[in-house]
């Protein structure tokens, strides 16, 4: 009786880690495999396996991220592009470096930060070698942070972005980083008293108030980025209309935001519509304007 149990579970078991044929994966990725900084993983493709639903695919082996500062290198026997930038890890900061190199990255905002980057292959300069920075970000994972008498959010500000989240960060000093509604290191926070006005972009640049929500309105065209000319005093801003406008958050057809779509809210739009007025929130359709059709579909949605 033993036997043809064991015998089945060991069936299920190859079924399941078992690897496909390489017919099945198809070509191989056009990839070259490299050894990683840690000398130990070997990144690029790898074996012809199956996932979970049975579909059979190339494996991709990147290498394990890595935290430190993001240093510059004063002075080197081997003077090339190899030795200008270093990551200092925090468990043996003097003999734990590892030489980088930058892939088309502004290294500027990372100088002396505490960093977690992506390496790819190492390559070799005239004397030295170096790995390159596949992509790089700030990190607050450090085991050392600094002890701050407030919190650095409180006391700075970002005014070409005043609706830029702001993020508290403690390693290597007391740092307020500034990002974007995408989760981008915002880089030029810097005075705009020299353009008037606020910054004229769209929201997806400037972000939102409390309660609003960025949206693109094709009745308007915002642009998406612009920035203080501080020699000329005016904002340049590029030519297109995906910035983005602030829109109340909560339900379509809701206009007079109380979370319950009514009579009210059709009298709200028939004001619009007399009006030559826009309000986002009525346009059911989203075809950009408000009219008779909008108030026919609102009409539909009260009533079920």
């Amino acid at each position: 009786m033993k036997t043809p149990i064991l015998l089945s579970l060991f069936l299920v078991s190859f079924q399941l880690y078992a690897q496909c044929t390489e017919d099945e994966c198809g070509p191989p990725p056009m990839m070259p495999n490299y050894l990683c900084f840690d000398g130990v993983t070997m990144a690029g493709p790898g074996d012809c396996i199956q996932n979970s639903a049975g579909q059979c695919y190339w494996e991709i082996i990147t290498c394990p991220a890595i935290s430190g500062y993001l240093r510059t290198i004063e002075a080197s026997f081997c003077m090339d592009e190899c030795s200008q930038y270093s990551i200092e890890t925090e468990i043996d900061p003097y003999f734990g470096s590892i030489n980088v190199i930058p892939s088309n990255l502004d290294m500027d905002s990372y100088i002396d930060r505490f960093v977690e980057v992506n390496l790819g292959p190492q390559f070799s300069c005239v004397e030295c070698n170096a790995f390159e920075i596949e992509q790089i970000s700030l990190s607050d994972n450090c085991q050392y942070p600094v002890d701050c008498f407030q919190d650095p959010c409180l006391v700075e500000d970002c005014p070409a972005y005043p609706n830029a989240e702001c993020v508290a960060n403690y390693c290597g000093g007391c740092y307020a980083d500034y990002y974007n509604v995408n989760g981008q290191l915002i880089t030029d926070c810097g005075d705009t008293s020299s353009c008037p006005g606020d910054n004229p972009s769209g929201c997806f640049q400037n972000g939102c108030q409390d309660g609003y929500e960025c949206i693109v309105d094709e009745s308007e065209c915002v642009p998406s980025w612009c920035g203080c000319d501080g020699f000329y005093g005016d904002w340049f801003c590029t030519e297109d209309c995906g910035g983005g406008s602030c829109v109340g958050s909560g339900l379509l057809g809701d206009l007079n935001g109380d979370g319950v779509i009514n009579v009210m809210d059709i009298v709200l739009v028939v004001d619009a519509i007399l009006h030559a007025e826009y309000d986002p929130m009525g346009d059911i359709n989203g075809d950009g304007q408000l009219n008779v059709v909008d108030v026919v579909q609102l009409v539909n949605l009260i009533l079920g």
